[in-house]
């Protein structure tokens, strides 16, 4: 299964189960460690609410009037890791995710993908990080979500007293 769900994300990395993509992106953004955030405006709640948990002065980045954050957006320097939708669940405005990605590494930041909506229609964002997806938007079963996480990229636990999931 894990094989599988692989090829949903770039060559290389490691996938790690989750019990949706609300668990996969808090993984992600707390278990990165970083400070500093930026989401983008419309991000999903599982975004906006854990970043705001990291970081009660996260950085929100605009988009325009079609819901598009413009591949040069300000990120402000010291910003630790960036998060950007690849498709809105509301609009499906489809976003610059590698584009974006690129300009958050440049700048030292992680960039985490929540690629709920387009994985298994689009390719997946090849500069991404972190990845997140969730199992019933490809006809599978509620409950289930992954975290793709980029070679190199160390996370720590949310949950700790099992060892699940290489802990």
């Amino acid at each position: 299964a894990r094989e599988q769900v692989a090829t949903l994300f770039p060559a290389g990395g490691r996938v790690i189960f989750t019990s949706g993509a609300t668990e996969a992106l808090n993984l992600a953004i707390i278990g990165s460690g970083k400070k500093r955030l930026a989401v983008s405006a419309i991000e999903h709640a599982a975004v906006l609410d854990a970043a705001r948990f990291v970081d009660r002065d996260v950085t929100v980045l605009p988009v325009d009037a079609d819901g598009l954050i413009g591949a040069d957006v300000a990120i402000p320097d010291g910003t630790g890791l960036v998060a950007v939708m690849q498709v809105n669940n509301e609009i499906g405005t489809v976003q610059p995710v590698d584009a974006l990605a690129a300009r958050a590494q440049a700048l030292g930041a992680l960039f985490v993908c929540d690629a709920v909506q387009g994985a298994g229609k689009l390719a997946a964002p090849t500069g991404a990080d972190m990845i997140a997806v969730s199992a019933h938007k490809l006809y599978g079963p509620k409950g289930i979500g992954a975290l793709w996480v980029r070679d190199g990229v160390e996370l720590a636990p949310l949950i700790h007293g099992g060892g699940q999931e290489g802990g």
